[in-house]
């Protein structure tokens, strides 16, 4: 379980780098005009049709990147129930993992010209997972080693951003916003935002694995 608790953080590190590197080659590998995060979401990238190019390589690299998320996500969430006491908690940070790991999987089988509603089912279900993780880390008495701060900063930032992308859909739904680029640019900031979090409690697990943080880990163990 140890060796474990020690990896988890290095494979949240190593695995986020490669899959920023994947999303890279995706848009620049994105047949026609230049891929402009602000102006296309993101599952533009995973299209299997894209100016008339079918199966593009996008496609591929797309689908790598949220496999090797939801393999991420599946490894490391249970890792943060070292943060936790109580056995539901942990539950419950278990079942965020594998909500949003299965919300990842959904985005990546079903491109968005297949199923446009499947495929916004599982956007759905990542961010519940996400953000039940998230809530579950919020209170102090499940998450008593971290700072508040840093524990309600994280959800209240996260809150406000899901709050105005809805706005903005909203919005484009009535006709008083153009879809573009308020809808495409907050998504980038909500995947960015959960994406920071991951990695500050990897960090935060990678100190509570040191010698002088050992009280932290038994928690796992309970």
């Amino acid at each position: 379980m140890i060796r474990y608790l020690r990896a988890a953080p290095f494979i949240v590190f190593l695995g986020g780098a490669f899959v920023m590197f994947l999303f890279s080659l995706a848009i620049a590998c994105c047949p026609g005009r230049s891929y402009n995060p602000c102006m296309r979401m993101l599952s533009y990238l995973g299209r299997t049709q894209i100016n008339r190019v079918h199966d593009p390589l996008c496609h591929d690299l797309f689908m790598s990147a949220l496999l090797l998320s939801a393999g991420i996500v599946a490894f490391f969430y249970p890792a943060l129930s070292c943060f936790v006491k109580n056995r539901h908690s942990k539950s419950c940070l278990r079942w965020g993992g594998t909500f949003t790991a299965t919300g990842l999987l959904m985005i990546a089988f079903i491109p968005e010209n297949v199923s446009q509603a499947f495929h916004n089912i599982g956007c759905f279900v990542a961010a519940f997972g996400g953000a039940l993780a998230m809530i579950i880390l919020a209170f102090k008495r499940n998450n008593p080693k971290v700072s508040p701060l840093i524990r309600w900063g994280w959800l209240a930032w996260s809150a406000a951003l899901i709050t105005l992308f809805e706005f903005f859909l909203l919005a484009h739904r009535l006709q008083l916003l153009p879809f573009a680029p308020y809808v495409p640019t907050t998504q980038k900031v909500v995947i960015l935002t959960f994406s920071a979090w991951l990695i500050q409690y990897a960090f935060l697990l990678f100190k509570c694995t040191r010698a002088s943080f050992m009280p932290c880990r038994d928690n796992v163990l309970k």
